[in-house]
This record gives C-alpha cells, structure tokens and sequence, in this order.
C-alpha cells in the first residue's frame, strides 16, 4: 500500500519543528508495511533553513521525502503567497498521487490540502482531510480576520469545500472533531499528537541541571504566548537557583533576545536543534511549561506536541491551556493548568513547585506522566487508529 501526505510544513527529525507526519509514517512502514511519500516546502518554517539543498524526493529510511522550494514569507498576508505557492507547485508532482493507493492532505494551509483534494478527485484516489488547525476560526479569534471579511469568507469557504469532499477525516482533538461534523457526512477520526516513541526510547538516563528547571520546547510565535514566560522570568529573577530553558525558533524569539541583552540571567537560549538533543536537555529539567494566548479555539481546538513531550520525558506539565488539554494534564495526574496570560499566577505555581522540590526533590521524578502517555498518547497507538482508517475505507 502506497500512501501520499502533503504538509507544506513538515519536518525530518534531524531538523527540528513539526515532525508529527515523518514519525507516522515511520511506524506505518515498519508496523503495517505502508509506503509514504510525505510532500513538504523545502524549508524549515521556524529556522528558515532549507531542508534539502534542492527540491526533490529523497529516501529517509522507510519514507519517501519530496520537497518543493517555496519562497517562506513573513506575516499573515504576505504568508498567504507561499500557501498558494505550495499549493499550485503540487502539481508538479502529479505522478506521485497517481500511484498512490490514499491521499492524505493536512491543513494549515487550507489551500495545500485544497490541492491535493483535486489531485485526489482527478486521479480517483480516495482523499483524508486531516485538519491540524482550525481555518479561518484562527485568524477571527485571533483579531487578525472579521468574519464578514471577504477574506474571511472565502477561507471558509475553502474550509468548507474540504469537509464535505473527504471521504475520512483525521483530527488532532475531540473538539475539532464536534467542530467538524457539522459541516459534514464523512467519518471522523481523532488522532492526537502523541510521544516520540523512538526518539524517547534511545535516551539514556540524564542527570538534572542543578537547581530547579523549567523548559518551554516549541514554536515561539503570537499563540504561544512567550511575552508571559518572558514577564514570568523577570518576575522570579531574584532566585539564582531557578532557570527558564527555552527551545525552538520563530518571530517571538526577538522577546527572549531583548530580556538576555538587558541582563536577565535565568534565560537560557537554545535556538532550534534536533528533536533528539531537544530532549536531552527538556529531560535534565523538572518542569515543563506549555502556555497559548487566552483564545476561545485554543480551549477544543488544539493538540500540542509539547504536552505529549513533557510527560513521556517525565517532566511535571505547567499549561495555561483551558478545556480539553486542561483536561488531559489532570488525567495525566502529573501536572496542572494556571490562568492563561498571567503571569502573576505562574509566578505563585512555580514558587508552590520550587519548595516542593527543596523538600522532596524525589518528586520530579515520579512515573506518573510516563506511564500515562505511554498508554494512551503513544505514535504507536496513534498509528494504529490511522491503519484502522485505511482498513475501513478498503472494505468500504
């Protein structure tokens, strides 16, 4: 079975950010026998990095990597320019989908997974949506977009377009999914973000940092919210033996880079690096931070990879994320969630962890939040749900 993804912004391990799809297929190949071609831009969004010196398709292990070059821009309406450019450049790689057995096309951006939707339709594949963010609800909860924009408007109905044509649907939470089914007939299917089984499985046991450690991993862009982990840090720069780890790339960093030039000490600064020696340091910490803008969509709309990365490294999760992720952190019995944009109570639910670390620093390093994402959240699992699609869809 041959299946083709297409994610303008997917990643390979070694490159660090979205690494969702390659990890995926790498477990359909090796559990199911499922060949996947993933079809990215030739660029790492957070970095700006290219992938590969030239587009093209490469051999990564069991997956097959085709990159298009795309001209990565800055900003919500001049982005809007690289969307369209993946999107038209898909078709290039017509002999890709012709081959293919499913065609799996993942949103953002709407218009790649537009593409490939008609791809699917010319060719007679069968087409999955696989929705990772909700579009245009973004942009209008945001404040970027007015619902009766004409912009607006004509996103949504692209969104639209792409629920009632999938023959499957694939979601990265139960909220998107409610969100979903009412613009369509089709299957829904949820499958979350999950743990790096292989990647956490290599890593030896590491020892802490000295003193007490909190690490935020991931994008660093308007929904994270790095203006609160910056205040929070300024507010706690009185205790020497307290630090802020930070990882990842994007347009928030020059808030972190003004904090270290006027002295903040507790900051440390990584940059982007590979997933692996992302998690080497993340496991030497006590505390992972996970924090989004107080945004209604972000309260069912989402699955961050982080969440997932923090309990099955063993790290106690600190998240301003309301509804469903706050209710997964509370299931996770390792972790617990605080007012969003304030950082005046992640000041106090910090402190409240530091002196429990000072009295019973044993436990940080409960197993708790291992076992429990290991049992529900593992790619394993999550791969597992996505032959079952496959299953289906061949008897249907």
């Amino acid at each position: 079975m041959k299946i083709v993804w297409t994610n303008q912004f997917a990643q390979l391990p070694d490159k660090g950010g979205g690494t969702r799809h390659f990890e995926l297929a790498s477990e359909l190949y090796k559990r199911y026998n499922i060949k996947t071609t993933i079809i990215a831009g030739n660029k790492n969004y957070l970095s700006g990095e290219k992938v590969f010196k030239k587009q093209g398709c490469y051999n990564v292990g069991n997956v097959e990597f085709c990159v298009l070059d795309i001209a990565y821009r800055p900003g919500y309406v001049l982005r809007t320019y690289s969307w369209l450019e993946f999107a038209i450049k898909l078709w290039t790689l017509r002999d890709v989908f012709k081959s293919a057995d499913f065609i799996i096309g993942s949103s953002p951006t709407i218009f790649g997974a537009y593409s490939t939707m008609k791809l699917a339709q010319k060719y007679k594949k069968t087409f999955i949506l696989e929705v990772r963010d909700l579009w245009p609800e973004i942009l209008k909860d945001s404040n970027k977009l007015s619902e009766k924009s004409p912009v607006y408007r004509f996103l949504d109905n692209i969104s639209k377009k792409l629920y009632r044509n999938a023959n499957h649907i694939i979601t990265l939470s139960k909220g998107q999914k409610d969100h979903i089914k009412n613009y369509t007939k089709a299957p829904i299917t949820v499958v979350y973000n999950g743990m790096s089984d292989g990647i956490v499985s290599n890593i030896e046991n590491i020892e802490k940092y000295n003193g007490f450690n909190i690490v935020y991993a991931g994008a660093l862009g308007y929904a994270n919210d790095i203006e609160t982990i910056v205040k929070t840090a300024e507010k706690m720069k009185h205790y020497e033996d307290i630090k802020f780890h930070i990882l990842g790339g994007g347009p928030y960093r020059k808030y972190i880079d003004d904090a270290i030039k006027k002295g903040l000490s507790n900051i440390i600064y990584y940059g982007m690096m590979p997933k692996k020696e992302a998690f080497r340091i993340m496991k030497r910490c006590q505390v992972g931070l996970l924090t989004l803008r107080n945004i209604e969509l972000f309260r069912y709309g989402v699955s961050p990879n982080k969440l997932f990365d923090y309990l099955s490294l063993g790290l106690y999760v600190v998240s301003t994320v309301k509804g469903e992720i706050e209710g997964i952190v509370k299931e996770s019995e390792f972790g617990e969630t605080v007012e969003p944009g304030n950082p005046d109570t992640l000041v106090l639910t910090i402190e409240k962890l530091y002196h429990r670390y000072l009295k019973h620093p044993e436990y940080f390093e409960r197993q708790e939040g291992i076992d429990f994402v290991k049992a529900n959240y593992s790619r394993r699992k999550m791969t597992e749900k996505i032959w079952h699609i496959f299953e289906d869809m061949k008897r249907s």
